[in-house]
């Protein structure tokens, strides 16, 4: 049986640089994958117009999974017969719209919590908190399912806030930078999905799977791989790992550790 390996990614402080969002370190291994036929699929928070772009920017057309595991982006024939479109997309929807979720978060600030999220936002004021230039900021803001927030009080109050909002039927995550409140998905559940196309469609092939990823709401990702990596983060806690005993962690950052992991794993692909 022909084996192949799908690799899915996050992308703010894993393939892409904290600081600068820069990739390009990471070229080796896109090269790599982009010669060996392997997927690479983006896993992000970040917004399907984010996410297009940086998909333009690297040559990658495969799916992706955007906003925490709410949508997956899918391009037209891609899992058909025949070539995938490279502008047109069918994007599947897991979790309640983005309007219901600002309209919870301002019942709850109604009840006296303090919190800035990006629908209350400028698209100026999300220049400078996140170092972005047009016209990536605005595209940051084109969300769908999720609303990432910054908490401005004690974090003390999270468990209490993140029990009102289980009330209504949403999650609190963290994210490398920012809180994220979303519908009860997440980016393993995501991998699981595609996971499954991909051997549905391609029944011959044995799918090895590897996921990349830096902090907390990229768990559940890494427990559905064969091959899980965290990438090291100077600029956020370590997220809590025990329960994955196969997972290597880099000795770098940033997309410098995302080029050593990949390229390592298909060099020592089983």
């Amino acid at each position: 049986m022909n084996q192949k390996l799908i690799v899915f990614t996050d992308l703010d402080g894993s393939l892409l640089d904290h600081d600068t969002y820069a990739w390009q370190s990471a070229e080796p291994a896109l090269e790599q994958l982009a010669t060996l036929g392997f997927p690479l699929v983006f896993n992000s928070s970040k917004t399907f117009a984010e996410i297009r772009q940086l998909r333009d920017e690297t040559h990658n057309t495969h799916p992706a999974i955007c906003e925490n595991g709410s949508v997956i982006a899918i391009p037209v024939g891609y899992f058909e017969q025949g070539q995938a479109s490279e502008h047109e997309y069918t994007l599947e929807y897991f979790a309640k719209p983005y309007e219901d979720i600002v309209a919870a978060l301002h019942a709850l600030r109604e009840q006296g919590y303090r919190f800035h999220g990006f629908s209350d936002m400028t698209v100026d004021e999300l220049c400078k908190l996140t170092g972005l230039s047009e016209p990536a900021p605005r595209a940051a803001k084109d969300r769908r399912a999720t609303e990432p927030l910054l908490w401005q009080e004690d974090e003390s109050r999270l468990d209490l806030f993140r029990a009102d909002l289980e009330a209504v039927g949403f999650t609190l995550t963290r994210g490398g930078r920012f809180f994220h409140v979303m519908s009860p998905v997440n980016k393993g559940l995501a991998v699981q999905w595609l996971l499954r196309r991909y051997r549905e469609n391609q029944p011959s092939i044995n799918w090895r799977s590897a996921g990349l990823g830096d902090s907390k709401n990229d768990i559940e990702m890494l427990r559905q791989v064969d091959y899980p990596v965290l990438i090291s983060n100077p600029n956020t806690e370590p997220p809590d790992v025990a329960d994955l005993p196969n997972l290597v962690t880099t000795q770098l950052s940033g997309p410098h550790g995302w080029n050593t992991a990949v390229l390592s794993i298909i060099e020592n692909l089983d």
